[in-house]
């Protein structure tokens, strides 16, 4: 999975695409960006989540 960004491929439906490009134009960054950053805090959820246990 480490792949570089530029080939990262996002398969969405058109709802959940909307609300991204929504999203990155409330918080002025690129849809890649916005994308980027929802992954990185639900990774953060997850790491923060299995270090509780």
């Amino acid at each position: 999975m480490s792949r570089p960004d530029g080939q990262m491929k996002i398969n969405a439906t058109h709802e959940l695409k909307e609300w991204f490009k929504r999203q990155a134009v409330t918080n002025k960054r690129s849809l890649n960006s916005e994308i980027l950053y929802h992954l990185e805090q639900i990774r953060n959820k997850e790491e923060k989540q299995r270090h509780a246990r």
